[in-house]
């Protein structure tokens, strides 16, 4: 995280919005960077840290990091996540009545 103040700076010299995936635990960790990437209006998304988990493990993980997100960003929910391993097409999406993701239309599961 200490590595993105230089591509923000860049993104803001542009005007160029981004999308910036964060664990969520990395927001508690560096909560001024993060906050600063909210401040500049730049999408955040959730990505689930690699460790092996059980299912259970994995959405306890996905639903604590999109709250992380929900608290820095003031919005509802997180508009995505993402699991380690997985490419752009397999991006996952909290459902509208929880902060639970689940996959988008098509994405092939990355378990």
């Amino acid at each position: 995280m200490i590595g993105v103040r230089r591509p923000l700076a860049l993104l803001a010299r542009y005007q160029i919005k981004a999308t910036f995936f964060i664990p969520g635990v990395l927001i508690g960790t560096y909560p001024e960077v993060c906050a600063n990437i909210v401040g500049q209006r730049h999408e955040v998304g959730h990505h689930q840290p690699p460790a092996k988990m059980t299912p259970d493990q994995e959405e306890a993980g996905m639903v604590r990091g999109c709250e992380a997100i929900r608290k820095l960003s003031g919005k509802i929910r997180a508009a995505i996540a993402r699991r380690p391993g997985t490419s752009v097409a397999e991006l996952l999406i909290p459902t509208a009545s929880s902060t639970k993701p689940s996959s988008l239309p098509g994405a092939r599961s990355a378990m």
